[in-house]
């Protein structure tokens, strides 16, 4: 549950839990693909081309939005393939920037709780206007180079056991 929330804090303007939720199903295929859980690893391949096709559309002008259904759902199911694999103590590891954003949410809330009760105006940030400025800037092109190394990073692992499956007939 936690991790539900914690992906739904996240995906804000920008769509950050898109990418960040890319890498995090990447390193739980690959201990999947390690474990030999094949059906898992499929599972979070699949995940991975979603989630790619979702910010390739997401780019400024958006065309798709996740909202809090899509957040909530994907962060139930990193949860869940965490689970799965016995690497649910990793998860904050490998999700770090959503315990980042839910840590901040935390300590934001709780300091204008305390000490912005009456002077609102002191206490609002801009910082969100320029982070989605920054964001809306992104173009085809990053995506497609995170594709290509994406691509690359699982190479290696395929052909990685193809290789050690042949080492092994040999004998």
């Amino acid at each position: 549950i936690a991790t539900a929330h914690s992906v739904n804090i996240t995906d804000g303007l920008d769509g950050l839990a898109g990418g960040v939720l890319l890498t995090s199903f990447g390193a739980y295929g690959a201990i999947a693909f390690a474990q030999g859980r094949y059906d898992l690893a499929t599972f979070c391949g699949v995940i991975i081309g979603a989630l790619l096709a979702f910010l390739w559309f997401n780019i400024n002008p958006a065309r798709f939005f996740m909202g809090d259904t899509g957040a909530m759902s994907l962060g139930v199911t990193l949860g869940i393939i965490a689970m799965l694999t016995n690497a649910a103590l990793l998860l904050p590891i490998i999700g770090l920037v959503f315990l980042i954003e839910t840590l901040s949410v935390i300590v934001q809330v709780t300091g204008k709780k305390m000490f912005c009760k009456n002077a609102k105006q002191f206490c609002e940030s801009t910082e969100s206007i320029y982070v989605s400025k920054f964001t809306r800037r992104a173009s085809r092109m990053k995506i497609l180079i995170s594709i290509v190394t994406m691509s690359f990073f699982f190479g290696q692992f395929v052909f990685a056991d193809f290789n050690q499956a042949e080492s092994l007939m040999k004998k």
